[in-house]
């Protein structure tokens, strides 16, 4: 999840999940798997006002690569995401709280 100030990144992102999830169920039947990568702020221009760490894209590529040989359907990947979904999982109200601008 982004911080606050990047929400269309962030709807973007959950529109994704959703629409993984969907496809997920729907082609489950025929045989198709896919995986969901997360990840926190890339290497990318859009990324460059915020601190690091930021993922090198490459790193992300290669869990989705990773995602379907171990079995897995959402992948985090570095730090910050692991960090955040196990967060989220917690106390979701929390972490939005920890999120908004002052």
């Amino acid at each position: 999840m982004p911080p606050a100030g990047y929400g269309a990144h962030a709807a973007a992102q959950a529109t994704g999940l959703s629409v993984y999830r969907t496809l997920r169920a729907g082609l489950r039947p025929f045989g198709v798997r896919g995986a969901t990568p997360y990840s926190g702020p890339t290497d990318t221009p859009a990324f460059d006002t915020l601190p690091p760490p930021r993922l090198a894209p490459a790193a992300i590529a290669r869990a989705v690569v990773r995602a379907p040989v171990e079995g897995l359907e959402e992948v985090p990947e570095g730090d910050v995401a692991t960090d955040l979904g196990e967060r989220l999982l917690l106390n979701p109200n929390a972490v939005e709280r920890e999120l908004a601008p002052d």
